[in-house]
């Protein structure tokens, strides 16, 4: 690295130019990432994978254990609205 004061004014400008750009890129990107339509498509890619064997195919043991979880709660849901 070269010497503080042996730096031109001049430098310096296009070294903070380029840190800006870097910055301004750094922050578009967490932006794209963080974009809700983005998260909703990464968490749908997840579930479907999630669902998904080592074929592709829907796992039936996965939907019926998902079904099995989603009855139960359900259950738990209206009778705790009887009460």
């Amino acid at each position: 690295m070269t010497d503080q004061s042996a730096r031109s004014p001049e430098q310096i400008e296009a070294e903070i130019a380029r840190a800006r750009d870097s910055l301004a890129d750094s922050i578009d990107v967490i932006e794209d990432r963080l974009r809700p339509a983005n998260l909703l498509e990464a968490a749908k890619a997840k579930a479907v994978a999630f669902f998904q064997g080592p074929d592709g195919a829907l796992d039936p043991k996965r939907l019926a254990i998902a079904a099995g979880v989603g009855l139960v709660v359900l259950t738990y849901l209206v009778r705790r609205r009887r009460i």
